[in-house]
């Protein structure tokens, strides 16, 4: 792991802790949000410690951000590979096929749009944890084999378990990795997107 993935490492972490005082705080200052006691154009002054949160995190997604992409840069191969490495993984087509074939392709925005469109996620979310993929698959391919596996239709994978999975494989926070499984589980009971 070089310097910068283990900055990115730190920063995911950081960010982790952030996101849960913003929620402790939400709750404590929860009746001045909801009663209408603050002013309707920024409900946010309700706590300094709220508004000092929100924008703390702002800096951080864009410092974690800019790490993923010096990150990838750092590890791109000045000369492409005869077989783009996450091609011989392609066992199955399933939810995340196109995306891997893109991130594969090195179109990492595209991946993020698809990723997007299947997780049903926003996508400038997606572009962080599409960059997480990318350095991470590059780390350990057995990923993209794990990935696949949460679109079993047997559903080998508790939810709890599909969670952790999540978190490893593109560095989502847990209550993004809960909304992302669900995204999965409506997205199986209808049309399978194993042959479109």
């Amino acid at each position: 792991m070089n310097q910068h993935d283990e900055a990115l490492q730190v920063l995911l972490v950081v960010r982790r802790r952030l996101l849960d005082r913003l929620a402790t705080v939400v709750v404590e200052r929860r009746g001045a949000l909801l009663n209408g006691t603050t002013p309707p154009n920024n409900p946010l002054s309700a706590s300094a410690d709220l508004v000092e949160i929100i924008k703390n995190l702002d800096k951080l997604e864009n410092a974690i951000a800019g790490l993923a992409a010096v990150s990838e840069d750092d590890a791109r191969p000045t000369a492409m590979p005869s077989s783009p490495p996450l091609q011989r993984e392609f066992r199955v087509e399933n939810f995340f096929s196109p995306f891997c074939r893109l991130v594969s392709n090195n179109s990492l925005e595209q991946a993020a749009r698809e990723l997007s469109k299947v997780l049903h996620m926003p996508q400038d979310r997606m572009i962080t944890a599409t960059r997480f993929f990318a350095r991470a698959v590059r780390a350990d391919p057995s990923l993209v084999r794990e990935l696949s596996r949460l679109c079993d239709p047997i559903g080998n994978l508790t939810e709890a378990e599909g969670v952790r999975a999540l978190i490893r494989i593109f560095g989502f926070q847990a209550v993004e990795s809960r909304t992302a499984m669900q995204s999965l589980k409506d997205g199986s009971k209808g049309p399978s997107p194993i042959h479109a």
